[in-house]
C-alpha cells in the first residue's frame, strides 16, 4: 500500500507512514490509545509473565528505540513477531499476530470520519471473532469452560487512516459497505493464518489434538482406561495395544465427530439450559456416550460403558457431563474391541509379535 512500511524488527513490527501527515488513529492500544495522530503504530513483543506498567515501558523503550513517543501508539504482546500475518486488498492493510493476545493493525488508505473509524473497529473484532470461530478455538488456558472464545482481555485494534490531502472521508464503515467488507475479510484471514502459525493448530486437526487442547491428554485417557483394568495380561502390553487401538479408532469419521459434537453439547447445555453439574434428568450425554461405545465395539461395549460410567476413573471424574460420557464411552469401545481382538489372536495375547 502506498504510503506505508511494514518492518519487523524482530523485537516488534513498525507500521510506519512515510506521508508527512502520518496516520488518524483510533485504537485500544495499551499506550497513547483513544483518537490521536501517529507517525508510527509498534507492536512489541513482551514475555508470557510481563506485568509492567504499559506506559513506563514504552516510555523507557522508545527513548531506547529512538521514537519519539507523542507519535507512537504501541501495542504489547507474548506471541512471536516471526508469526505476524501481513494481509492487503485494494484499500486496507491488516498486521496480526494472536497467541494469549490478539493484535489487530488496520490501515486504510483513505481518510475516516471518527464514528466510521469507532464502526471499523466493531467490524474488525466481529472479524477476529469469526476467525477464532472458525477455528473452534478452545483452549483451557483460554477458555476456561471449554467455550469457544472470541477474543482475550488483554487484546487491542488499531483503526489506523492515511492523512493524506483531498479526497471526501468515510462516513459509513460497516460490513455492508466497501470499505468494511475489506477490513473484515482482510482481519479475519490475518487473524486466522496468525493464530495457525502462533498455535500450530489448522483447522483440520486431529480429534487427540483438540481433546489435548481441552486439558484431556491421550495419556489421561489410557491412564482412566487402565485404572479399572483387572485381567490377566501385563498392563504395559495392554496400554501399548490400547495406544495403537484408540489411535486408529480417532481417525474413523464418525467416532471423531460424535466425541467433536459433545464440544458444542456442552456449551449449549451450560448456556442455553444452565445446565453446569450432571442432573439426573440430562440423557442426552450418556446417549452419545452408549453410541460410541457399541460403534466401536458392538453391543458388549454397553456394559464396559456403565462400568466406566458408574465408577469414573482418573480424568472421567473432572470432565463435565457430556465430555466424560464421551471419553467414557470411547474407552469402553476401545477396550472391549481391544479384548475381542486379543482373543481372537493368541500371540498379541501373549505379547508375541506385539512390540513386546
Amino acid at each position: 500500500m502506498r504510503g506505508v512500511e511494514v518492518i519487523n524488527r524482530k523485537r516488534y513490527i513498525e507500521v510506519r507512514s512515510t506521508l508527512p501527515l502520518g496516520f488518524e488513529v483510533l485504537s485500544s492500544a495499551p499506550f497513547n490509545g483513544g483518537l490521536r495522530r501517529a507517525k508510527a503504530i509498534l507492536n512489541v513483543h513482551v514475555p508470557h509473565d510481563f506485568n509492567e506498567d504499559s506506559e513506563a515501558f514504552y516510555l523507557r523503550f522508545l527513548i531506547e528505540e529512538g521514537f519519539e513517543p507523542a507519535e507512537v501508539v504501541g501495542l504489547l504482546t507474548a506471541a512471536s513477531m516471526g508469526n505476524a500475518e501481513v494481509v492487503a486488498q485494494n484499500k486496507v492493510l491488516v498486521v496480526a499476530t494472536a497467541g494469549c493476545t490478539i493484535n489487530v493493525i488496520v490501515v486504510v488508505a483513505e481518510k475516516m470520519t471518527a464514528s466510521a473509524m469507532t464502526n471499523a473497529i466493531i467490524v474488525a473484532t466481529e472479524a477476529k471473532a469469526a476467525a477464532l470461530r472458525d477455528l473452534d478455538v478452545r483452549y483451557k488456558e483460554l477458555s476456561k469452560d471449554g467455550s469457544v472464545i472470541t477474543g482475550t482481555p488483554t487484546d487491542a485494534v488499531v483503526i489506523a487512516c492515511l492523512n493524506s490531502d483531498g479526497g471526501t472521508p468515510h462516513k459509513y464503515a460497516g460490513v455492508l459497505t466497501e470499505i468494511g467488507s475489506e477490513i473484515y475479510e482482510c482481519v479475519r484471514e490475518a487473524v486466522e493464518k496468525a493464530f495457525v502459525k502462533e498455535r500450530n493448530a489448522p483447522k483440520e486437526r486431529s480429534l487427540l489434538k483438540r481433546l489435548e487442547e481441552l486439558g484431556i491428554s491421550f495419556d489421561a485417557i489410557l491412564d482412566a482406561a487402565l485404572e479399572l483394568y483387572v485381567g490377566e495380561l501385563p498392563k504395559e502390553l495392554v496400554r501399548a495395544e490400547l495406544e495403537e487401538l484408540m489411535k486408529k479408532e480417532c481417525e474413523d469419521v464418525n467416532v471423531a465427530l460424535l466425541i467433536s459434537s459433545a464440544f458444542f453439547l456442552e456449551e449449549e447445555a451450560r448456556k442455553r439450559r444452565g445446565l453446569r453439574d450432571d442432573p439426573v434428568n440430562l440423557l442426552a450425554d450418556e446417549l452419545i456416550g452408549i453410541d460410541i461405545a457399541e460403534y466401536i465395539g458392538g453391543k458388549k461395549a454397553l456394559f464396559n460403558f456403565v462400568y466406566y460410567d458408574t465408577r469414573k476413573p482418573g480424568i472421567l471424574r473432572e470432565l463435565p457431563p457430556f465430555l466424560d460420557d464421551v471419553v467414557g464411552g470411547f474407552i469402553a469401545g476401545c477396550m472391549t474391541k481391544l479384548f475381542e481382538l486379543l482373543e481372537r489372536t493368541p500371540k498379541r495375547a501373549t505379547g508375541e509379535g506385539c512390540g513386546t
